[in-house]
């Protein structure tokens, strides 16, 4: 199990500062998905989602949860 980021528009994975690539080999596994929000909002990347892939003999299965910018959660949170 890998845990990267995606940029959701380019479908890219982030392959470390300033690198994104198609391939899912080689990027920046999180190891956790607190440490992949952690991260994408420290460096105020938008855009991007945690993807939790799993490779079973060759298949590659993916979920993926965008992640929200802090203002859009705040606003969020005051519209409730």
């Amino acid at each position: 199990m890998s845990i990267v980021l995606q940029h959701l528009r380019s479908g890219l994975y982030y392959h470390g500062p300033g690198s994104w690539m198609r391939e899912l080999r080689g990027a920046v596994d999180f190891d956790h998905s607190q440490r992949a929000m952690d991260f994408a909002l420290q460096t105020r990347l938008t855009g991007v989602a945690v993807v939790v892939a799993f490779i079973d003999n060759g298949v590659v299965e993916t979920y993926t949860t965008p992640i929200e910018s802090p203002s859009r959660m705040q606003a969020l949170e005051a519209a409730a």
